[in-house]
């Protein structure tokens, strides 16, 4: 007896769209991005220079004073829940532009690092040779507020089939 083939319903979506929005809700502009971080110079994503946006400029920030707890609000603030290690001396390279903080403080409760103790904005005693870099833990949390989204690459159609 040869077997018959029933009709199959299938509704489905492709999930590249869903990662596209979400990569629009992140994207930060003009005044939005003061405060904003990125690591750059590293060989991943979650490592590298740390460079603050201000006053409409990308700068990088000096290593004095720098500890552990400060590479933790850093992490934290680009969406890592860790900070492993950081590193002095232009680890990453040194940077461009200006140097935006100098010794830098943070207690317990700062959650971004533009709200940490620093001697002011662009008043330094350092250069490029000291720009500290940090190497924040890989998994990333996504928050909408400033969230980052690279590396995901998901293709395909996603659904239930009958």
């Amino acid at each position: 007896m040869a077997a018959t083939r029933q009709p199959v319903s299938c509704h489905g979506f492709h999930i590249q769209v869903l990662i596209t929005i979400i990569v629009a809700c992140c994207r930060v502009q003009g005044d939005d991005m003061e405060g904003q971080l990125r690591l750059a110079g590293g060989k991943n994503t979650h490592e590298g220079r740390v460079e603050i946006y201000h006053s409409g400029k990308w700068g990088t920030v000096c290593d004095d004073k720098w500890t552990l707890r400060e590479a933790l609000v850093v992490c934290q603030q680009l969406g890592y829940p860790t900070a492993i290690t950081y590193h002095n001396e232009a680890y990453y390279g040194p940077g461009g532009g200006l140097v935006w903080m100098d010794y830098v403080r943070c207690t317990k409760g700062q959650s971004r690092l533009e709200d940490c103790l620093h001697r002011g904005w662009g008043i330094r005693f350092c250069n490029h040779r000291e720009d500290v870099g940090v190497e924040c833990g890989k998994t990333i949390f996504i928050n909408p507020c400033y969230c980052i989204v690279t590396n995901v690459l998901l293709y395909g159609t996603f659904g239930v089939c009958q």
